[in-house]
């Protein structure tokens, strides 16, 4: 995988300070999301021409744009803040 890309280093450090936070939890929608984008950039074997809008990328990869651009725009949005507690039972919500 490209280590040296940075705005997917972004996203990557974005769900792991999250996932991995004890005061924010995030919804099923930003989990999907991750794992949308993950499973294109998985299948596209790690291409990092999704955010150039002349890319001659063929498959999946152009529509990871979007999918990068609704998990980014989604942080915003799907990840609440809740109080410090000492067991994390529930770690994704249901916006409803």
């Amino acid at each position: 995988m490209c280590t040296a890309h940075k705005e997917t280093i972004t996203l990557l450090n974005k769900h792991a300070g999250v996932t991995a936070s004890m005061t924010r939890v995030a919804s099923e929608r930003f989990c999907a999301l991750f794992a949308e984008f993950f499973e294109k950039f998985e299948d596209s074997s790690y291409n990092t021409v999704y955010l150039k809008r002349n890319s001659t990328a063929r498959g999946r990869t152009p529509h990871m744009n979007s999918t990068f651009g609704a998990f980014m725009d989604c942080t915003k949005e799907e990840v609440r803040f809740v109080k410090k507690s000492v067991s994390r039972e529930v770690s994704v919500y249901s916006k409803g």
